[in-house]
C-alpha cells in the first residue's frame, strides 16, 4: 500500500518534473497536479498508478515526451533528494 506521505513525494516529484524539464512556472505546475491528483486517485487503484516515474507523468502532462536517459543523473539527483 502507498502511504500518503509517500503519494505526496510522488506528486512533488512531479511537479518539480514539469517545472525542471518542461519549463512550467511553480504556479502552472502545481495547478497541473492539483488538477490530475484528484482526478486520479478517484478513478484508479493508487498502488497501480503509483508505479509510474514521476518523470513519465510529467511528459504526459506537458503533452512532451522526453527521454528519460537524456536527463538520468538530473532525475537521479530529484529523486535522491526527496529520498524517493
Amino acid at each position: 500500500m502507498v502511504t500518503q506521505a509517500n503519494k505526496e513525494t510522488y506528486w512533488t516529484i512531479v511537479r518539480d518534473c514539469l517545472v525542471r524539464f518542461h519549463g512550467f512556472s511553480n504556479t502552472d505546475a502545481s495547478q497541473q497536479v492539483a488538477s490530475l491528483r484528484p482526478r486520479i486517485e478517484a478513478t484508479l487503484s493508487s498502488d497501480i498508478y503509483y508505479h509510474n516515474e514521476p518523470f513519465v507523468v510529467a511528459c504526459n502532462i506537458a503533452g512532451k515526451d522526453l527521454d528519460i536517459n537524456d536527463f538520468d543523473a538530473v532525475y537521479e539527483e530529484m529523486l535522491d533528494k526527496y529520498s524517493y
